[in-house]
């Protein structure tokens, strides 16, 4: 088990880090940004010269895998774990401080307590396919919006409206046809694409979903128990 481990909360501005050695914290607030991923790996030398501890944190996509590439690039061991994970961890110990600085501590304590396995970065292949699939995730919010927008709102601005509604559709189906170029383009994403899918359901508008959720690198799940249940959310999602 490790000695020394540290948990990262992140957020879109900054981050909060708690080491966790000896029974003993303490706290620092980076900023999310090159910089400040920089100026946490000088503190961490500062109290670790000649250990490099596990760095644990939440799985929150675009906001926590820039951090876990730079310190796997620094030859810092990483673990990206699903929030849930955090939350019933939180729970076993009947934790209720909701402070960027105790979440930061609960995350070191659960990183501590239950050896979170290493994360490895995605390939180019699937980070592509990561990127992609978000895109289209944050599209069809955006559709949705504008047509809830649609239904309430005055007669002058439904011209408005109607083509901006254009506008995301002609993105998504654009964004659409760009995962299944890549996945054509790319051998390995093809050949797992073509496997026979037994979950009803499952069509061409969740293959990219699935090639991301069944993948090595794919942040939330790390045993096959779920995966059929989050696979006929995604399929019920699409369609």
């Amino acid at each position: 088990m490790p000695q020394i481990v540290i948990g990262v909360d992140i957020a879109k501005l900054k981050f909060d880090v708690a080491s966790l050695n000896g029974g003993k914290y303490k706290h620092k607030t980076f900023t999310n940004n090159e910089q400040g991923f920089a100026n946490f790996v000088s503190w961490l030398l500062t109290l670790f010269i000649n250990d490099k501890p596990l760095v644990c944190m939440e799985a929150t996509g675009a906001y926590s895998i820039p951090l876990a590439d730079f310190m796997v690039s620094q030859g810092y061991p990483v673990s990206v774990v699903n929030p849930a994970k955090i939350k019933a961890f939180a729970n076993s110990e009947l934790s209720r401080a909701k402070t960027d600085k105790a979440d930061a501590k609960l995350i070191a304590r659960y990183a501590f307590t239950l050896q979170p396995p290493l994360w490895t970065p995605p390939p180019p292949n699937i980070r592509v396919l990561q990127a992609l699939v978000r895109r289209v995730e944050h599209l069809l919010e955006m559709i949705q919006m504008e047509r809830n927008r649609r239904d309430t709102a005055n007669a002058n601005i439904i011209e408005s409206i109607t083509a901006v509604l254009a506008t995301l559709e002609a993105e998504l189906e654009a964004t659409r046809k760009a995962i299944h170029d890549h996945i054509d383009n790319d051998p390995e994403l093809k050949r797992r694409r073509d496997l026979p899918v037994t979950i009803p359901g499952i069509g061409e508008a969740s293959i990219a979903h699935l090639l991301v959720v069944l993948s090595d690198h794919h942040g939330f799940l790390t045993r096959a128990s779920p995966h059929r249940r989050q696979l006929k959310r995604i399929a019920f999602k699409n369609q």
